[in-house]
């Protein structure tokens, strides 16, 4: 049996309550009511480290085993999230962020080093930087992301969020009527910093 996959920083729930009064700030301006965007449910928030798309069962355990060989002695660290985006922010958003202001180059290096353990086990590397993010929202429609990007700046800034990485997950993500949810796989435990 085959299951899509992917491996993420999982997200405290004072910070997930935070960014559902920002999906709350975004609902009531009429352009962001639209239909055409898909409000994430705070409950499945995360930050994607790797994804790694159709697993087979009889892969989980390398998948497994790599994660933790790459991870056991790493140690926890903090990062902000504080701000909005879109991607592709200069045409048709179809997605829209909360993005990370400082942490980001731990968590680059971090999911470097689990991609780098992907590729070992047959997983293809990523061919594009790192930008760490916390998904809100998915825009279905090209129009609709155009409008989106034109009033972003419309939404209020909110007070930075401070969330530990101290976990990695690998996930098992399932499409039901009601949206998508995840399932913990594995997880892995960062070395306190102290």
């Amino acid at each position: 049996m085959s299951f899509k996959c992917f491996i993420a920083l999982p997200i405290d729930q004072a910070v997930k309550e935070e960014l559902g009064s920002v999906i709350n700030v975004f609902k009531q301006n009429d352009i962001f009511s639209d239909n055409n965007i898909r409000w994430v449910d705070t409950r499945e928030m995360h930050l994607t480290l790797k994804f790694l798309g159709k697993v087979e069962d009889r892969d989980v355990p390398d998948i497994c085993n790599a994660l933790t060989q790459a991870c056991h002695s790493l140690t926890s660290f903090e990062y902000v999230i504080d701000g909005i985006s879109t991607f592709p922010d200069s045409s048709a958003a179809r997605v829209i962020v909360a993005t990370i202001t400082e942490g980001s180059t731990l968590l680059a290096s971090l999911a470097d080093e689990i991609d780098q353990a992907m590729n070992h086990i047959g997983f293809m590397l990523e061919n594009r930087k790192f930008s760490g993010h916390i998904t809100l929202a998915r825009i279905k429609e090209r129009k609709t992301g155009y409008t989106v990007n034109e009033h972003l700046d419309e939404i209020p800034s909110y007070a930075p969020v401070v969330q530990l990485a101290n976990e990695i997950r690998l996930l098992q993500s399932e499409r039901e009527k009601g949206g998508v949810t995840y399932t913990t796989m594995h997880h892995i435990k960062l070395v306190p910093n102290n």
